[in-house]
């Protein structure tokens, strides 16, 4: 059967490709049509607010200036904080970017340990560096 030329197409055949159904699994549509929720400006932005506060910790761990560790205690507090009230709270950046506010709290807590204290043994051998 030729469905490209329609030339020997019969009846019932026709009628089959002309009323057969879509069958499309929801994992192949969301494939083609999902957003991608970067190009979105707002996550854009929001993004950058994370990894703006992510180097200002990094940065700054060590405080050796009142400025060092006025930013530091400042994006620390930004992190710990549970508030979810604002827009840019760190709450609802993770939730909105799908990341585990816990498990980035945990990371700059293990990395603050590592460089606070550069005499202790159990430093992490490959700790990350600001």
């Amino acid at each position: 059967m030729d469905y490209v030329n329609h030339s020997d197409i019969s009846g019932s055949d026709l009628e089959a490709l002309l009323f057969r159904s879509d069958i499309l699994a929801p994992h192949e549509y969301w494939k083609v049509h999902r957003p991608d929720r970067f190009r979105q400006p707002e996550l854009e932005l929001m993004l950058a607010v994370l990894e703006d506060a992510l180097h200002c910790y990094f940065a700054n761990v060590q405080m050796r200036s009142r400025r060092e560790k006025k930013i530091f205690n400042e994006t620390e507090e930004w992190f710990f904080s549970k508030d979810s009230e604002g827009v840019f709270t760190f709450e609802n950046i993770c939730s909105l970017l799908g990341i585990d506010p816990d498990y980035i709290r945990r990371g700059i807590k293990l990395f603050k340990e590592a460089h606070r204290n550069p005499n202790n043994s159990d430093k992490p051998k490959n700790a990350i560096a600001a």
